[in-house]
């Protein structure tokens, strides 16, 4: 919990820099994008990271081919996860899962904005 809490801090110090004027001095810069749902007035801010992104391009790969296939077996590393304990083994299924919802729905939800321009 204290890493989301960093995390947090630090967007919010970023926001706070911002609206200063200041430009960030040598700290570490976090990788996010806002996301706008106009239609209720929410922005939503994703924190992602390297490895997030690399698996969203595989996730647009696999729905740009439209086939029939097992997502989960083609997204988890198959090294790591038979490295991992049963209960691990659940919550990084659980989370692949998870990721690849989301996925998904920005994949959609940037299409319809495409359709739209």
């Amino acid at each position: 919990m204290s890493k989301n809490n960093d995390v947090l801090k630090m967007l919010a110090q970023q926001a706070k820099n911002r609206l200063r004027g200041k430009q960030c001095s040598g700290k570490k810069q976090l990788n996010f994008k806002v996301y706008c749902n106009t239609s209720e007035n929410i922005k939503n801010v994703i924190i992602s990271s390297k490895e997030d992104e690399a698996m969203y391009k595989k996730v647009v790969g696999l729905l740009e081919k439209d086939q029939e296939i097992n997502v989960v077996s083609y997204l988890i590393d198959k090294r790591y996860f038979n490295s991992l304990s049963e209960q691990a083994k659940q919550r990084y299924f659980l989370t692949t899962l998870d990721k690849y919802r989301k996925f998904k729905q920005r994949y959609q939800d940037e299409q319809k904005k495409r359709a739209i321009n």
